[in-house]
């Protein structure tokens, strides 16, 4: 009879391997808000769906069709090898990049943004660039490391290139808050590759130029950044936005244990209930208590994660997944500051735990890269770099 006596350390198959290599607790986490983000569906989305004339459960099955797959498609990573890694981070990033380049011409146009690639057969939006951010910080890595083996070789410079391309593509967009979340890994990844403090002291006014260029030549930005500073002086709910406003009323309804499940009301005033303002319906309905067991897991995930790496030796693995917890863990804290009016309105999805397809994808493409890169190798050293 089969049991777990049978799977031992000297199993040196694939699922064997897998099986006493994987972070468990990381990748029960990771499963554990994928199913929470469906839950929270049935109480966030039908509301949302109603208003927009579709069946009151639309996103309710499409969330549970997307969350699922995201489980099955981090399992599915996370039994790769470092070398497969890179190969499909090569692929990601190719495709992505290309598209991207050609989503002026052939993506459609919302709110003055043109992001997102339409694929009618699937009836699905596709952002492009959600898969083209993990993809770069793998590929990236590759080429940090690389630089570390080999002195002459130029990584820092193809690196940086790499970035640079992907933020011209996003500026054109425009999305200048996934600019600022692609600049910041950039400058986390090149610091724990080595590079000198000299040179974060010239990303500086590099940075400060992209946000003027921003300030000049996106209304959006400009009308948001007034409206957020006007209101740190005067908190008066008449002078916030009204999705600010109502998700802080929000958290004020909730309190400590929240009204219930289904017993809130800003799901029904909020256009973005299920997505970017998720967490507004969350401290309502559920209160501080699980408001705070959901920022837990977000943390637990990034410093689990880092904890892990810092026991590798392999530089490739350190600078991958420095980067790629700090694309989830920015993405959790710009989603959160948002609702919270902490910084200027911020359309991010809360990974996981908001609506979306191919942001709940992306996602998993970049979870099931962390699991993966977090699992031990004692067969995949620094000095058996491409294994």
């Amino acid at each position: 009879m089969f049991n777990n006596q049978n799977l031992r350390r000297s199993d040196y198959s694939l699922f064997g391997q897998w099986r006493w290599t994987i972070d468990g607790t990381l990748l029960a986490i990771l499963i554990l808000m994928a199913i929470m983000g469906i839950v929270l569906s049935f109480t966030a989305s039908p509301p949302v769906a109603e208003r927009i004339g579709y069946n009151q459960f639309h996103f309710v099955y499409r969330q549970t069709v997307f969350g699922t797959l995201a489980i099955f498609v981090m399992i599915f990573l996370s039994f790769l090898s470092l070398k497969w890694i890179r190969r499909l981070a090569l692929m990601v990033f190719s495709v992505g990049i290309l598209i991207l380049l050609l989503l002026p011409f052939i993506g459609f146009t919302n709110n003055g943004a043109t992001r997102w690639l339409l694929i009618p057969v699937l009836n699905l939006s596709l952002q492009p660039s959600e898969f083209v951010k993990p993809a770069l910080v793998l590929l990236s890595a590759t080429l940090l490391a690389e630089s570390y083996r080999t002195p002459k070789f130029p990584g820092y410079i193809f690196a940086l290139f790499l970035y640079s391309i992907t933020l011209i593509c996003l500026f054109l967009q425009p999305d200048i808050g996934m600019m600022a979340v692609v600049f910041a890994t950039a400058i986390i990844q090149f610091y724990i590759a080595g590079l000198s403090i000299w040179w974060f002291l010239a990303f500086l006014p590099i940075a400060f130029a992209l946000g003027w260029v921003a300030w000049l030549t996106q209304p959006h930005v400009q009308s948001r950044l007034q409206v957020f500073i006007e209101g740190l002086f005067n908190q008066d709910m008449d002078n916030l936005p009204y999705q600010v406003a109502r998700s802080l009323l929000a958290f004020k309804n909730g309190g400590i244990t929240g009204m219930g499940p289904g017993a809130g009301t800003a799901k029904m005033h909020l256009p973005d209930a299920h997505t970017d303002y998720i967490f507004a319906v969350i401290g309502e309905e559920f209160g501080l208590v699980i408001a705070l067991l959901i920022i837990l897991l977000i943390s637990f995930v990034v410093i689990r994660s880092l904890l892990k790496t810092a026991r590798q030796q392999n530089h490739f693995v350190m600078i991958a997944v420095s980067g790629l917890v700090t694309l989830f863990a920015l993405q959790s804290l710009v989603n959160l500051a948002s609702t919270l009016n902490i910084i200027p309105p911020k359309g991010m999805t809360l990974p996981f735990i908001s609506y979306g397809g191919s942001s709940t994808l992306a996602l998993a493409f970049l979870a099931g890269m962390l699991l993966s890169l977090t699992r031990e190798r004692p067969w995949e050293t620094e000095d058996i770099y491409y294994d």
